[in-house]
């Protein structure tokens, strides 16, 4: 019986310790690291670390809607993306199991799609929740996040509505936005209150 309570403690730090990405935007994103079809790695917390906005697009290349918002998440991408302004990371996320790369590569083809995508990737082992193809996080530099999905987070039909949806939250990134301290970034537009004006700071308590 003594062994009991440890247990249960041990249960209790796991389940409390875990950290999930949830469509009701609750908590910090989770980093995960998934391979594309080209074979490229692609590190969630390394894009965050270097600055950039993390857009994971959770779809189905069978999905009919994926399929409809396509145009609008291209045009966002190729706004915020390496070929744009270079603020943001995309990178889609094909949930479906029973997808082969071929069938992914040729959704690539039909649509145009020029972001990368990782197949093979279920929502439940990388602890992002899924609801509806598409679904959408947009991930801040602090890991904190905002969601973009039909039906469930945000209710959205139409793929001009999607595009315009990543844009407010991608252009709406959040970080220190006074050019006299240490840590302040010229891409964000909301400031967090993380602002540090003493060399080296990492925690903003220290600018006090």
């Amino acid at each position: 019986m003594k062994h009991i309570p440890i247990i249960l403690c041990l249960f209790v730090f796991i389940n409390t310790s875990a950290q999930y990405g949830m469509l009701n935007g609750i908590g910090y994103a989770p980093n995960i690291t998934v391979v594309d079809l080209n074979g490229v790695t692609h590190n969630v917390y390394e894009y965050l670390d270097s600055g950039y906005v993390v857009v994971l697009e959770l779809v189905s290349a069978s999905c009919a809607t994926c399929a409809a918002y396509v145009s609008g998440t291209e045009n966002s991408y190729n706004l915020y993306g390496p070929g744009g302004n270079n603020t943001a990371r995309f990178i889609g996320l094909e949930t479906n199991f029973n997808t082969t790369d071929a069938m992914v590569s040729n959704f690539v083809t039909t649509y145009g799609i020029n972001f990368p995508i990782a197949n093979n990737v279920v929502p439940a082992n990388i602890n992002y929740q899924l609801y509806y193809t598409p679904s959408y996080y947009v991930i801040f530099p602090d890991t904190s996040y905002t969601t973009i999905c039909p039906l469930y987070c945000l209710i959205t039909s139409t793929s001009s509505s999607i595009e315009n949806d990543l844009n407010i939250a991608i252009s709406s990134a959040r970080g220190c936005t006074d050019s006299t301290a240490t840590n302040y970034d010229p891409n964000v537009t909301i400031d967090d209150g993380s602002c540090c004006f003493v060399a080296g700071c990492t925690d903003p308590a220290a600018s006090n």
